[in-house]
């Protein structure tokens, strides 16, 4: 399980290398790859060479619900003066 912080400023890297990391686990190919995450070969190697700038934030969330990644994102808001106290992202694999 991966939990990210907002203060995380690399935490599109981070989703980034998770994505790679199954990729790597399942020994898929990038045409594979590129099937099961409904996604260009181009973004595939993108991806392998972990260039996470490429993607919006919600991308990435797409694609690990692709892989069958269980996402769950928590904010918690100061009620005193409205602002984003806590953000928390669970990422947690259904094939491992």
């Amino acid at each position: 399980m991966e939990i990210l912080n907002i203060t995380n400023t690399n935490t599109k890297e981070i989703l980034v290398q998770m994505i790679n990391k199954a990729i790597d686990d399942n020994k898929w190919s990038s045409k594979e790859t590129a099937h099961i995450l409904q996604t260009a070969l181009s973004d595939i190697s993108r991806i392998r060479r972990s260039k996470a700038a490429n993607f919006s934030l919600a991308r990435l969330l797409t694609f690990l619900v692709r892989l069958d990644y269980r996402v769950t994102i928590s904010i918690n808001i100061k009620e005193a003066i409205k602002q984003v106290e806590y953000f928390e992202l669970t990422a947690t694999s259904a094939l491992a």
